[in-house]
């Protein structure tokens, strides 16, 4: 089984979205404890998901503040 996650991030204005694959995970559950997420996986979905929320939340604020043009965010 293949587990694909994306995160879609939206901003209160509704007029970016930005759709970001975060974690492709290809999973053998033949044995009950291979089922859900390891540890590893765990960590690496949680530093990854840290990772673009911050960047994206730097982003707007400077976009915000006027310190970036608006065009010029970045595809994460």
């Amino acid at each position: 089984m293949r587990v694909k996650l994306q995160l879609v991030i939206s901003h209160d204005d509704g007029h970016e979205e930005t759709v970001t694959d975060v974690i492709t995970l290809t999973k053998n559950h033949q044995r009950i404890e291979h089922l859900g997420l390891s540890l590893a996986e765990s960590k690496q979905l949680l530093g990854t998901l840290q990772r673009h929320i911050l960047q994206q939340q730097v982003w707007f604020d400077r976009i915000r503040g006027g310190l970036v043009p608006h065009n010029m965010a970045p595809n994460v």
